[in-house]
């Protein structure tokens, strides 16, 4: 079972697969398979496999089959599979399964990430429950994960998700420690592909790692780290530049080497980097605007169209993800009434906003943003106005703003909050 692109032969012209000897391959994406849709994740092939399993030895059990549709739907999610067709269906239904488990394990991580089952959505599975999974595969041995979801005593239980939940700490710590070094060496090069080596980077967290860079400075990266046979590395892409078959042009450079158009995975030999890094950059077609990442807004909005009611339309098209985003709004010329600065780290940004024309006020959140916000101020004020405004709370200059809209509900109020992603100093 893969959800991988294969390698192939062109025979006049034609690609034909080079495919393992097995008796039986299911992958929606070889070349010879009719099936209808191909952007299944692996943990989406395993559960319709599990399905076909039960009917062939006609066992009838429908708490088992929500079960595994539970995972397929957290595999779905967390694999950044385009969330559409199949995927998007079996999300969808995963998630009302999620939400009333019975799977002891699986209910006592919602639990102990502070995570209200009723609530449960496509976020909690791709930045709560999917990492926590993955943490234990990452840093010690994915059988972790396996014996909480088979455990049947619940103290175990609260026990084998805690440990994950500390392993996923752990896991953030050192994602933000290589991220941190990486950005350092990838800082001033003017390459279009980023080959990046760092022995220290463990392994289990280079993807990540890459996927941090790339994002940072929009350029696909590979970023390879020390293995006992020479250099392991990760790749992520942007959607301009297809990696697989970039990386298939010089597939002698590797001794394993897999993956598809956004991510792939290989190992080769350390002398191999900087030849590898001299032919992905000679060979590549990538101009200034495909490097230039650009952010698309469904509609400008003024606050006083902004309400409960909309969000509860616009969450009827969820779940969101990849090929399936949730819908970005944009309005211009807003107050910021108060800044303040949350989370254990102080890294996130909470804002009061307020629209002059209505005098319509919303909350927001951005998780994200605190870098690019304080750059911002750094590029219109000294270090010390910088400090006196974050310590004040108070910003004069009036800003434009690009957001998702979600419904927060504290003390058993609901109310509508803006997710900011982006923050600009206004022209009006």
């Amino acid at each position: 079972l893969d959800h991988h692109e294969s390698g192939f032969i062109e025979e006049n012209g034609e690609r034909k697969d080079i495919l393992p000897k097995a008796d039986v391959i299911i992958d929606p994406k070889q070349r010879a398979c009719a099936y209808p849709f191909s952007a299944l994740c692996a943990g989406g092939i395993s559960y319709k496999f599990g399905l076909e399993l039960l009917k062939r030895f006609e066992i009838k059990n429908i708490s088992l089959e929500k079960e595994i549709l539970s995972f397929g739907a957290i595999a779905t999610v967390c694999d950044i599979v385009d969330l559409l067709d199949e995927n998007r269906s079996m999300v969808k239904r995963g998630l009302k399964e999620i939400r009333t488990t019975e799977n002891l394990g699986l209910k006592t991580l919602l639990e102990e990430g502070n995570i209200n089952s009723k609530d449960v959505g496509e976020y909690h599975l791709g930045f709560i429950i999917g990492p926590c999974i993955n943490a234990a595969g990452r840093l010690e041995s994915g059988q972790q994960a396996v014996a909480l979801f088979c455990e049947e005593e619940e103290s175990q239980a609260r026990k084998f998700a805690r440990e994950l939940i500390a392993l996923n700490q752990e896991r953030k710590d050192l994602t933000k420690e290589a991220t941190q070094r990486l950005m350092e060496q990838a800082e001033g090069k003017g390459e279009k592909i980023l080959v990046l080596y760092d022995g220290d980077t463990h392994e289990s967290i280079a993807g990540i790692v890459a996927g941090r860079i790339k994002d940072k400075y929009y350029r696909p990266t590979i970023l390879i780290t020390s293995a006992e046979d020479g250099g392991k590395g990760s790749a992520r892409s942007i959607p301009e530049y297809n990696l697989f078959d970039a990386l298939y042009e010089h597939k002698e450079l590797f001794t394993r080497f897999g993956g598809h158009a956004m991510a792939a995975g290989l190992s080769l030999p350390k002398e191999n980097i900087s030849e590898l890094r001299r032919r992905l950059n000679e060979n590549c077609n990538l101009t200034t605007e495909e490097m230039t990442p650009v952010v698309s807004i469904d509609k400008i909005l003024e606050f006083s169209e902004i309400y409960i009611g909309l969000v509860e339309e616009i969450q009827g098209l969820s779940p969101f993800g990849k090929e399936n985003p949730s819908p970005l709004f944009a309005s211009v010329g807003i107050t910021i009434d108060k800044i303040s600065l949350i989370g254990k780290n102080k890294d996130i940004l909470r804002f009061n906003f307020r629209e002059e024309k209505s005098q319509t006020r919303l909350a927001g959140i951005s998780f994200y943003g605190y870098t690019d916000f304080l750059n911002m101020l750094k590029e219109l004020y000294s270090q010390e106005e910088c400090d006196k405004i974050l310590g004040s709370g108070t910003l004069i200059p009036k800003v434009d703003l690009v957001y998702s809209i979600e419904i927060n509900t504290y003390n058993g109020k609901s109310s509508v909050q803006l997710m900011v992603k982006e923050v600009r100093f206004s022209k009006k």
